[in-house]
């Protein structure tokens, strides 16, 4: 079972926009400086930081206590702005711009915020206008203002150029700024159709090979490009580069929530099972909305690839009862339920799960899961038609074949469970030994001595030392003997097992059917004394049988006569 969830898919279909966009919009690219050298308000970084890493309501609370407490700041609003449209919320992040302007019109940043969303709604020629303001009053040479433009122009790839000619121009003039290096590479990534990869990854690098003097900003920075590596090199399928990569992005910053996410989904695909929970575990202690139903989701089937399905079962249990809950969703937990012995559970939620799923989706294993739960439950009638339903989707399942024909075999339907393990023995190609057995059991009890004949002398050919296959085929024999008209046919068989159950408490039953038989031959025949002598060894193993001891005494008194 393969099972991924990739929250950046989820959001691509809600916002409409390619996969890598998607990733690039979702992480804050600002460095921690405005004009060149000017420090930031200490809300910022710490905002940014906490937009990146997953923690947008704190963000947002951050930077509105912010503006509170600094009204007269308007950059302030242009980083709520920025932060409001991190969270897909453009109203809001419209009002703070506007805001800022009204307070500061001589800020630039707040135009920048403004043309942001004129991009986001396809107003180009405004955004453009907006723009050109902020770059005027700046002389171009305001680097939060370029970068603010660069980061808005990732909207779409057509204006990818126009991005890549203003951070190259800030590279120039500003060699030291990780994060323009960071914005260059996500601007090659959406260029055009494929993106322009191998620069892309070289922009990252470059991030990381600047000097940054502030430890935490370093790490930061570090963490962010390697966990851009990491994902272009996940969507190309190459996760063994893309481990190492989210591996240093949380060496260089350990509690960079979005790498361990990441990492987590490359464990599950390698199999991995152990450390995909462990690392998906941090993710969710990091991530600001660990019950999101998405994270829960994919939560579920890391632990269920460990077999921890008591803990899986509990994941899936917050989830399956919501009313967008999805056929997989119901199909997993019906299938770990069962693996937890949960059968009533698991009956129930296979149920919902074919209540909901479309009949073409519906698959084998999903009417085999269903069946067995059934069988748990001793309802072995509905067990059947659920295992046949199972092999009508896929015919070449020797086991579900062999709990079908055991399920018809419980039911009385001896004949039905003939045809199951015919079936079975055409599939096997070369029989099993306990393809004899079963189908030699079957032929038994539908009362066709002779086939079941057959297939336990097939049987002791190939387990000569087992006790079973004499046994059985002594009670065949027996049951041939009248309607053959050939009295003692099973003697030897029960003879054998007599020889092979000596000296052992195994086979007590199949002993004392033994003597049953060979008591009552001699004392038939008139060998008395013979017919005594199992009866007294009869006897030892079962002292309390009336039967024994009136034979006994019946043997007594025909000795007395004599």
């Amino acid at each position: 079972m393969r099972m991924k969830i990739s929250k950046f898919a989820i959001l691509s279909q809600q916002w409409g926009l390619p996969g890598v966009l998607i990733t690039l919009l979702m992480f804050p690219s600002l460095f921690l400086f405005g004009q060149k050298g000017t420090p930031l308000n200490p809300a910022v970084p710490q905002a940014l930081y906490l937009l990146e890493t997953e923690q947008t309501r704190k963000a947002l609370a951050e930077l509105e206590q912010a503006v509170m407490a600094n009204p007269l700041e308007s950059s302030l609003l242009y980083y709520l702005g920025y932060a409001q449209i991190k969270t897909g919320d453009r109203t809001k992040a419209l009002a703070s711009f506007n805001k800022g302007v009204e307070v500061n019109d001589k800020e630039p940043l707040n135009y920048v915020g403004i043309g942001w969303v004129d991009l986001l709604e396809k107003k180009t020629e405004d955004a453009k206008i907006q723009f050109d303001k902020a770059l005027s009053m700046t002389r171009s040479k305001n680097v939060a203002v370029i970068k603010g433009i660069a980061e808005a122009d990732l909207v779409d790839n057509k204006y990818s150029v126009d991005a890549i000619s203003l951070l190259n121009k800030v590279k120039s003039s500003n060699d030291t700024d990780p994060d323009v290096q960071i914005l260059l590479g996500d601007t090659y990534l959406i260029q055009n159709s494929g993106g322009n990869v191998g620069q892309a990854v070289s922009s990252y690098e470059n991030a990381i090979a600047i000097k940054v003097l502030d430890a935490k900003a370093k790490s930061h920075s570090d963490a962010k490009a390697y966990f851009r590596i990491g994902t272009v090199f996940q969507k190309s399928k190459n996760n063994e580069v893309a481990q190492e990569n989210f591996i240093k992005s949380i060496k260089a910053d350990s509690n960079y929530t979005p790498s361990y996410g990441e990492l987590g989904e490359i464990y599950y695909l390698n199999k991995e099972a152990e450390k995909a929970v462990k690392t998906y575990k941090k993710y969710l202690s990091l991530t600001e909305n660990p019950e999101n139903p998405q994270y829960q989701y994919q939560y579920a089937f890391f632990l269920f690839m460990a077999k921890d399905y008591k803990k899986a079962n509990d994941v899936f249990s917050k989830i399956a009862d919501a009313k967008n809950v999805t056929v997989t969703t119901l199909r997993f937990y019906a299938v770990s339920l069962f693996n937890n012995d949960d059968f009533k559970k698991s009956r129930e939620i296979s149920e919902r799960y074919f209540a909901k799923a479309k009949p073409e989706d519906i698959e084998a294993n999903d009417y085999m899961y269903y069946g067995k739960s059934l069988l748990k439950l001793k309802q072995d009638s509905l067990a059947a038609l659920a295992l046949q339903k199972s092999l009508d989707l896929n015919k070449n399942q020797p086991d579900v074949l062999q709990l079908l024909g055991g399920a018809y075999s419980k039911a009385k339907k001896f004949g039905q469970a003939v045809a199951c393990y015919k079936q079975l023995m055409v599939l096997h190609k070369t029989p099993f030994a306990s393809d004899y057995f079963l189908i030699g059991v079957a032929y038994y009890n539908n009362n066709q001595f002779e086939q079941a004949d057959s297939s336990f002398v097939k049987l002791i050919e190939m387990q000569p030392k087992r006790i079973e296959p004499y046994a059985w085929l002594a009670r065949t024999k027996a049951n041939e003997e009248e309607a053959r008209k050939e009295p003692g046919l099973a003697k030897p068989y029960f003879e054998k097992v007599m020889e092979l159950a000596a000296g052992s408490d195994k086979n007590k039953r199949e002993l004392i059917e033994s003597y049953n038989y060979l008591s009552y031959y001699y004392y038939d025949k008139k060998d008395y004394p013979t017919a005594k002598s199992i009866y007294e060894k009869w006897l030892a193993i079962d002292p309390n049988n009336k039967q024994v001891t009136d034979a006994l005494e019946t043997l007594k008194k025909i000795e007395a006569k004599k």
